[in-house]
Order: structure tokens, then sequence, then C-alpha cells
């Protein structure tokens, strides 16, 4: 299962790749109409709710990497009910009661806001006519608990033991994949906690994530991107199989300024920087290869030149145990993206003669 969700991913990455790279160069553009601006949104959205899913995929077959960050769980639920208050139907209410007296939490901030959101999703589907939607906290010893409340019409005493079972759902092919709380589970086990159910056709459902606390730390700051990315010299090596995610990163980093060679294979690298490597400054190398792989194409170059600089780049952070790695681009990436990369790895070297 795992190697199939990762295959999956791997392609579907590629893709996305393609459509946020050129989304991203669209946007920078300094004739950008309004209009365009507008369908790049458009366009920037889907991409992202599309590399969302990607990521429940891999969250559930346990292949994405898990992040360690220190997380305000009432942080998360604001942004979560703002979300909601735009998105969800004007027939359902919602509410917060945020009592916990400890919310920080740690582990992966997209996991604990993906959990939040299916079960919020869920909620939303279980009052098609209306209702109220109620996000609680409370505090007990050494842990928070998490409730997403609903006042729909409770979990058929039939089906209760199937929820949290992969790709089982009630709802039509085209509404429900039945990956939601199989991935709510997958993640919050993965953070050492567990979910509990209580529902009735009476007063509803309410999903409880249980989760440990952790101790106050200093929260990572978000990650903020410029409008117009930096400039740069030199010459980049682009090392990926598919042509579109090759295609795309080489007139992303053209677009930056530099001088782009490009290989579709490792073996077609590892000829490349046999004979030009004193012109190569850096190499963008995709990990997931046909015959040879991004890894063993690492190790090639690590053995003709010592002091090669390798950028990673993958859509699974899971398989990243390179340290000798000068960074390492997630797929799908954007332009400013892979800009700041270059920006803190590109150090050209200069050759007396």
């Amino acid at each position: 299962m795992g190697r199939l969700v990762s295959g999956v991913a791997h392609d579907f990455n590629n893709l996305l790749t393609a459509i946020l790279g050129y989304a991203s160069m669209l946007r920078s553009e300094a004739t950008a109409t309004p209009q365009v601006i507008e369908a790049v949104d458009v366009i920037e959205k889907a991409a992202d709710r599309a590399s969302h899913l990607t990521s429940q995929l891999l969250g559930f077959a346990k292949q994405g990497e898990k992040q360690n960050a220190t997380i305000d769980v009432h942080v998360t639920v604001r942004e979560l009910v703002d979300l909601l208050r735009h998105t969800i139907e004007k027939n359902i209410r919602v509410e917060t009661q945020l009592e916990a007296s400890n919310p920080l939490v740690t582990g992966d901030p997209n996991q604990i806001f993906q959990v939040l959101l299916n079960l919020a999703l869920n909620a939303r589907d279980a009052m098609p006519h209306g209702g109220t939607l109620t996000v609680l906290t409370e505090s007990e010893p050494g842990t928070i608990r998490l409730s997403i409340i609903d006042s729909g019409v409770g979990i058929p005493p039939h089906i209760r033991d199937r929820i949290f079972e992969p790709f089982f759902t009630t709802k039509p092919a085209d509404k429900g994949t039945g990956m939601g709380l199989a991935v709510v589970q997958s993640i919050v086990t993965g953070h050492g906690g567990c979910v509990e159910v209580d529902t009735d056709k009476a007063f509803g459902t309410i999903f409880t994530v249980i989760l440990p606390v952790a101790g106050a730390a200093t929260l990572p700051p978000r990650q903020q991107f410029v409008s117009t990315p930096p400039r740069g010299k030199g010459s980049v090596m682009i090392v990926d199989d598919e042509d579109v995610v090759r295609q795309t990163a080489a007139s992303m980093v053209r677009r930056l300024g530099y001088h782009v060679i490009a290989a579709s294979s490792a073996m077609e690298a590892i000829e490349q920087y046999r004979r030009r490597g004193r012109d190569i400054d850096v190499v963008i190398l995709d990990l997931l290869m046909p015959e040879m792989s991004g890894e063993s194409c690492f190790e090639v170059l690590l053995e003709l030149d010592p002091d090669v600089r390798v950028v990673l780049t993958s859509g699974d952070r899971s398989r990243l145990d390179w340290p000798r790695a000068k960074a390492f681009l997630p797929k799908p990436f954007r332009l400013q993206e892979i800009s700041e990369i270059l920006t803190n790895v590109f150090r050209p070297v200069s050759y007396d003669s």
C-alpha cells in the first residue's frame, strides 16, 4: 500500500509542479493584469487542494515526513474557523469554546490542521439542513482534548464499527473517498494520541482528539514569499526523468537568471558532470528515477567531486537522509521556493588559472 501510494503521489506531484510552477511565473510577470492574477489565484488554490490530497494519502500510508514543531492548537482552530465561515453553508453556525489552559502540542502543523479540517467537513456533511458546529478544547493532566461537535443526525449503529476503515464511505462516489477518518486516525496515532467518538441521533456526534501537550516554546515563524524573487548568476543542472518537471524547473531557473543544463536520467547527469562539472555550480536532483535512483546518482557525483552542491527534490520527504545535500526542494514547488533555495545554496566557485 505504501509503495503504491508513494508512486501515485510522485506522479501527482510532478504534474502539480508544472501547474504551480507556471502559475507562479505568470504571477511574477510585470505585465500581469488583474484578470490574469485572478486566474492564477484560482489555479493555485485548485493545485493546493490537489497537493493536500496527496499529503492525505502519504499521511495515511505513513510515507510523508512528520515535522516536529510546537503548535498552538488555539491558533490552528481560529484559522480553521475563519476558513469554515467563508466556505461552508450559511445555515451552519460555527462556534468555539477554547477552554484549554495549555494549547501547545508538538507535531506537524499541516497534519494537525488536516485532522481538524477533515473532522469539520464530516460535521458539515452530517448537517445537510443546517445546525451548529462547535470546536471545543479542554485540558486534562498532560493532554489536550480537542472536540468537533455537530448537531446532526448521528452515526447509524450498523456502520459505527467501520467509520475508520480506509475507503469506507456512505457518500456518493463524487462526494467522498472514504479516506477522511482513516487519515485522521493515522495522523493522531502518529502524534501519540487517540480519537474518541460519541454519537446519538438525539444530539449528533462528537469526535474528540486527545493529544499530549508540549512545554512552552517559541513558535516557528510563518514562511513568507516576496513578490519579486531575487535573480542570480551561474550554472544549474536539473536532473529529472519527467519531461514536464524538467521543462518547468528549467523555465523557472532561467527566469531567475541562471544558465541551465538539463539531464533526463541519472546516467546522463553523471556523464554531463564528468565532462562539464567545472562549469556546473549546483545540481537539482530528483530522488525517484528509473534505472538509477537519485540516491545512487548522488553517490557517484560525490565520488567525482566531494564538493558538489546538490539540491535534492521529491514529493516524499520521508526518504530524505542525505546530510551532504545542500538543501531539499519539496514537490510541487513554485518560483519563489526554488528562488529561495538557490539564493541560499548558490555560491559560485571561482577558478584561478
